[in-house]
């Protein structure tokens, strides 16, 4: 095994080993609440669930998709196949702030027509698509960086893309780095844990906390 194939495989099995104990962490989190107290704090919790869910959902993605490169032998394939993954989750994003925007324009509608329990349907799917989102950027920052680590550069129409989709994300209020920071902070508060499964990145504005709508 060759230098570089040695230092690719050890990163590549710290970050599944990062990826699995935050699946397990956010899996965690997910809480069973009686519907029939449905109030203000019963909303709070199930929003909390469904951000969980899909944090949890989306490592699981990742640690199988990482799993799979391990069994690869040369240095230069794993990189090939490790853009392949990071592309995927490059989709997922696109996906789920286009869902983020007819969501929002879905939500305008039923206000105005005041069927307001299908409004309630509709924020809840809006909070799985921005958890989805915010997950899904923390993930592709997580993989450009170990592609760059290992010598691979990512190419300019794909950075510009990752450019465009950080725009559209400030657009939609979605902020990665601040999902990052408050979901280690749910994560401690919950389980008593001090691990952050990735560490905290430059936060440049503020967004939602975990503990709201």
């Amino acid at each position: 095994m060759t230098g570089n194939q040695h230092t690719l495989n050890s990163r590549l099995r710290v970050l599944i080993a990062k990826t699995f104990k935050a699946e397990k962490l956010y899996s965690s989190l997910v809480k069973t609440h009686p519907s029939a107290k449905l109030g203000v704090v019963a909303l709070s919790h199930l929003a909390n669930d469904i951000r969980s869910k899909e944090w949890q959902k989306m490592h699981e993605d990742l640690r199988l998709g990482l799993n799979s490169l391990l069994r690869l032998g040369q240095t230069s394939t794993i990189a090939n196949e490790l853009e392949v993954v990071w592309t995927g989750f490059v989709e997922k994003l696109e996906e789920s702030l286009a869902d983020l925007q007819q969501g929002e324009r879905a939500l305008r509608e039923a206000c105005d027509r005041g069927e307001y329990s299908t409004a309630l349907k509709i924020s809840a799917e809006l909070v799985r698509h921005k958890a989805r989102s915010q997950s899904c950027k923390v993930i592709i920052d997580e993989l450009k960086s170990l592609l760059e680590s290992s010598g691979r550069v990512v190419s300019d129409c794909k950075q510009e893309q990752g450019l465009r989709l950080t725009q559209r994300m400030a657009t939609n209020g979605v902020d990665s780095g601040k999902s990052r920071a408050c979901a280690s902070t749910q994560i401690k508060q919950t389980s008593g844990s001090k691990i952050v499964p990735f560490a905290p990145r430059p936060i440049k504005r503020e967004s939602d906390k975990p503990s709201s709508g």
